[in-house]
């Protein structure tokens, strides 16, 4: 921006928003001083973190509370480059209350069976997962294939999450490298995978 030049909006905003980080990271890092070390240097350092934070397209309040609970929970008394801030905006599985990939993995193989569905999930997340993998999938595949399987659909459904985006959206299933059992010929092994595409849909 030229000096004479009106901020756009978006910057207007996004200095607001700055200067409530800056707040924010004053109560967390006692030690901000060492960086920030007089009022001219605040103020470039706000500057460059307005156009850090609009180039790395933060834009949400999500994002910066985000950023702000894991710049609380590093524990450091130093406040953060603000590379490593932007790093942290981005909301994961438990910021948001989601399970890990690894507890919901165990969640969707216990509870996709018939009589576990009609319990209550942990999470929306987690039975969209589940289901776009499949129920047969789940019970028959082995973990070393079923895993992959799951935990791609998890991250997905969970960037959703974190997005604001619509759950409900067909997941497209990340079939296995290779169809259990012997080598079958090619029109077999693209029925079999059509069927089982059908089947997760």
């Amino acid at each position: 921006m030229q000096p004479n030049e009106k901020p756009s909006d978006a910057e207007m905003k996004m200095a607001e928003a700055v200067n409530v980080i800056f707040e924010q990271i004053k109560l967390i890092c006692p030690g901000w001083g060492a960086t920030w070390t007089n009022e001219s240097v605040e103020k470039k350092a706000k500057k460059f973190w307005v156009k850090a934070l609009l180039d790395a397209n933060v834009r949400s309040d999500l994002e910066i509370q985000c950023g702000l609970h894991k710049t609380l929970k590093s524990g450091s008394s130093y406040c953060p480059p603000v590379g490593k801030f932007i790093s942290w905006c981005k909301p994961d599985p438990e910021f948001m209350g989601l399970p890990s990939a690894v507890r919901a993995y165990q969640e969707a193989c216990r509870r996709i069976h018939p009589a576990g569905q009609q319990r209550t999930w942990s999470h929306p997340a987690v039975f969209v997962a589940a289901q776009s993998v499949g129920a047969h999938e789940l019970r028959t595949m082995s973990r070393d294939k079923s895993w992959p399987m799951f935990e791609r659909a998890y991250e997905i459904a969970c960037n959703r999450v974190c997005a604001g985006e619509d759950l409900n959206k067909e997941i497209r299933s990340a079939l296995p490298e290779e169809v259990p059992g012997c080598p079958a010929p090619k029109n077999v092994a693209r029925e079999y995978m059509r069927k089982l595409k059908k089947m997760v849909r």
